[in-house]
């Protein structure tokens, strides 16, 4: 993937990702002052600074910091990484239900409170839509929060029932296209690729 973690920032990316304060942090210096994502304004983590919640946040600052660029192909670059981030995930959340119950819960919120919170409030999904990758990943994600809360209800708290609800309003309102065919033919490779 084009934003993975080891994807290597030009000049130009590095600099506004370092100064462009997407978190709402204290302390960032900034050239000039962006508003922090939608994302982080509404949903904090639930863990702090847990290191699920700083990997899905590199990426956004890597996604984010690839806005401003000038480069042609910057939008369909962020397209397809966006696509690519949100099927990967949920393939992820399809065998989520082997791992610990903690580990279970921490990827749901990450998942819900990141990834999918950041496409519905922060991509402009208009000029660069998301095909079903979003609503796929809404659906996935909301099938295994039903599934861990009856098997881990002692686990669910205040929190998780809140971000199932807002999924649930997700669900309704998302809209759901079908991929074109070459962005099809570069996910079915991808996949192919992964072994999926």
């Amino acid at each position: 993937c084009v934003l993975s973690n080891k994807t290597v920032l030009d000049a130009e990316g590095e600099k506004r990702a370092a100064h462009q304060d997407i978190t709402g942090a204290k302390g960032v210096v900034k050239k000039r002052s962006p508003q922090p994502l939608t994302v982080y304004k509404q949903y904090s983590s639930p863990h702090g600074t847990h290191k699920k919640f700083g990997k899905m946040d590199g990426f956004l600052k890597r996604l984010y910091a690839f806005e401003g660029s000038r480069r042609d192909i910057t939008k369909e670059v962020r397209q397809c990484a966006l696509i690519l981030k949100m099927e990967d995930r949920a393939n992820n959340m399809i065998t989520i239900s082997s791992a610990d119950p903690v580990e279970q819960r921490d990827e749901l919120q990450v998942t819900f409170t990141r990834l999918i919170a950041y496409a519905m409030l922060d991509a402009n999904l208009e000029s660069a839509p998301v095909y079903n990758a979003l609503p796929r990943l809404i659906d996935v994600t909301m099938k295994e929060y039903d599934r861990f809360s009856s098997q881990h209800s002692g686990l669910m708290t205040s929190e998780d029932r809140r971000y199932m609800t807002q999924l649930r309003e997700w669900q309704k309102t998302v809209k759901r296209y079908e991929l074109p065919q070459e962005m099809q033919h570069s996910k079915d490779a991808f996949e192919s690729h992964r072994g999926i």
